[in-house]
């Protein structure tokens, strides 16, 4: 289930696929990543947008 937290994703790629020293090298709970440093990127960015553009859309459609 981390690997697909937005923000484990991204720490993720700022670490470049090394393992978190402060959460998961000092326990040695070391999560398996299924996706390279990118795409966790590019998977934060993308429920980034969603999270910014569904309320932007609501908003429109109440509003007008």
């Amino acid at each position: 289930m981390q690997p697909w937290l937005p923000f484990k994703a991204a720490n993720y790629f700022l670490t470049d696929g090394q393992p978190d020293r402060v959460t998961e090298g000092v326990s040695g709970n070391t999560v398996d990543y299924p996706y390279g440093p990118w795409i966790g990127l590019l998977f934060f960015a993308g429920i980034t947008a969603v999270i910014y553009v569904v309320p932007l859309i609501t908003t429109q459609k109440r509003d007008a």
